[in-house]
């Protein structure tokens, strides 16, 4: 989903800020890891903590 929504808003925020696409590309990429990180780090908390 989270994908979806960053298809969705790169190219208003592309537009808005003037950002080419390779930095456009670097915003999708972090964003991306970032989900895949806190999704790994918070289910581990989550099964050790409930």
């Amino acid at each position: 989903m989270d994908f979806n929504f960053m298809s969705f808003a790169l190219s208003s925020i592309i537009a808005s800020l003037g950002i080419s696409t390779v930095q456009a590309g670097w915003i999708t990429t972090i964003t991306q890891w970032g989900v895949l990180l806190g999704g790994l780090l918070f289910g581990l908390l989550s099964d050790k903590y409930g």
